[in-house]
């Protein structure tokens, strides 16, 4: 008897710490919010990017909130992360997702650096590339939630 809760005790902590998985339905949902969180941090970069080749702002601001976008995208892409797929249908949109969401953050993080760097004659071309990623971001939110 006492094998078997100890048995037990440990099962329940083995799934206490893996995501449950749950419908298809929900983990579409839970994709097309990611995706659009990440869209809504993007934006907000794009407008830093902005800011910094009008030379609004210093650069120790500038870097703060690249920082901070930084850190609330790769929040949200950890948490979808470690949600589990529970379809093979599923597992084709996480890996899908995930690689627009990390090409996000590398952006966030080049952007990051060049802004640093001060090197704001860099910033136009991936001001491009975010602007584009905003917009499909935006349009997998929409695909998965139509």
């Amino acid at each position: 008897m006492r094998v078997v809760r100890v048995l037990a005790l440990g099962t329940t902590l083995v799934v206490a710490c893996v995501a449950p998985a749950r419908t298809a339905q929900d983990y579409r949902a839970d994709a097309a919010e990611t995706a659009k969180q990440v869209a809504a941090v993007l934006a907000s970069v794009v407008l830093t990017i902005e800011v910094a080749q009008g030379e609004a702002a210093t650069a120790p601001y500038l870097s703060l909130r690249l920082s901070e976008s930084e850190a609330a995208a790769s929040a949200a892409v950890a948490t979808f992360r470690e949600l589990q797929p529970p379809t093979p249908g599923s597992d084709r949109l996480r890996e899908t997702l995930l690689e627009r969401l990390d090409t996000a953050v590398e952006g966030i993080e080049e952007t990051r650096i060049l802004v640093r760097r001060r090197a704001f004659d860099q910033l136009p071309p991936l001001e491009g590339d975010l602007r584009a990623l905003v917009a499909e971001l935006r349009g997998i939110e929409a695909e998965l939630r139509g």
